[in-house]
């Protein structure tokens, strides 16, 4: 994002705590819920894998350690797209999102 605005290095300073800032109280507010939203993440993978057939449970599993795995390069936060920051759990989500179709 930072190339596609041209932020000054004043701009990228001020985005980046800004965001910083925004992903602490984003953590806090994610703690009491993040056990049931794993919880609920979990199960519902698992329902969906008892729909599919053997062949395509290998094939689900292969699509999730695909996503799972780290970027080569982590962001700076001023290269990130303005999206809700998180404290990891939207992974998860975005990772079951992806494969089923649905958000």
């Amino acid at each position: 994002m930072q190339k596609e605005l041209d932020l000054t290095a004043d701009q990228r300073q001020r985005v980046d705590k800004l965001l910083k800032e925004s992903q602490e109280r984003t953590k806090k507010l994610m703690e009491p819920i993040s056990p049931s939203l794993r919880a609920e993440v979990q199960r519902t993978k698992e329902e969906f894998r008892d729909i599919l057939t053997p062949e395509q449970r290998v094939r689900f599993d292969e699509l999730l350690k695909q996503q799972q795995r780290p970027q080569k390069r982590p962001q700076q936060p001023h290269e990130r797209p303005f999206e809700a920051p998180t404290n990891g759990q939207s992974s998860v989500i975005s990772n079951q999102s992806s494969v089923t179709g649905h958000q």
